[in-house]
């Protein structure tokens, strides 16, 4: 049997993704070396929540409405229950940053160069990209968190106790697993196969969060 869309593409740009989901910052966040780097990626992504849930609220305007009866309906309710829990997502990170004692500004001269760049590429992607490419995006930014944080997970010390483990659990925990099996079994009903605009959809994603994870590591090492 033929490997699935989604699976292509990561096999496909199999070592660029390993450089974006084992990246040194995620590392550091299961070293606990990770302080300002730390404090500069959740301020970031902040940011990037709340492109992301104006993002998702396009992807859910444009699913098609011609699906076999029942399909349009589940994937409305699936993106409709997707946006309520980003917006949570955005509790938590309030929650947390009290917590921590990290300080969170959300204005728009405080958004980075990298995240204004990955929000503006993605609302592109919803508003003259074909579903495909979209939901492309959406997939391989969502399926690269959750290894990223699962890559975490596995280079935590053993019996320590990580500080930052909320945010790993967030990002491993079942209900995110399987949000991000649903997205890939969309996707690849929607590509079909994988065509070039599909594939340089994937690798830009790759790129900017690569990029997104640079930006956190030059916070700690400007210091």
């Amino acid at each position: 049997m033929a490997p699935s869309i989604t699976n292509e593409l990561l096999a496909r740009n199999a070592a660029a993704y390993k450089q974006a989901v084992n990246h040194r910052f995620l590392k550091g966040v299961a070293e606990q070396t990770a302080n300002e780097s730390f404090q500069a990626w959740l301020s970031q992504d902040l940011h990037f929540v709340l492109g992301y849930i104006k993002i998702l609220s396009l992807t859910l305007a444009r699913v098609p409405k011609e699906a076999k009866p029942g399909k349009a309906e589940s994937d409305l309710v699936g993106f409709a229950t997707a946006i309520g829990s980003i917006t949570e997502e955005f509790a938590f990170f309030r929650e947390q940053a009290k917590i921590h004692d990290i300080p969170l500004t959300y204005t728009d001269d405080t958004i980075g160069p990298v995240t204004r760049r990955y929000i503006e590429y993605l609302t592109k992607l919803a508003t003259e990209g074909s579903y495909a490419e979209l939901l492309t995006g959406v997939w391989a930014a969502e399926r690269i968190y959750l290894d990223s944080w699962s890559y975490a997970a596995e280079s935590t010390p053993l019996n320590k106790t990580n500080k930052w483990q909320k945010f790993i659990n967030h990002w491993t925990k079942p209900d995110f697993v399987a949000f991000v099996n649903w997205l890939e079994g969309l996707t690849d009903e929607a590509a079909g196969e994988v065509s070039e605009k599909v594939d340089n959809v994937f690798k830009a994603i790759i790129q900017l969060e690569v990029e997104f994870w640079d930006a956190a590591v030059a916070a700690e090492e400007s210091k």
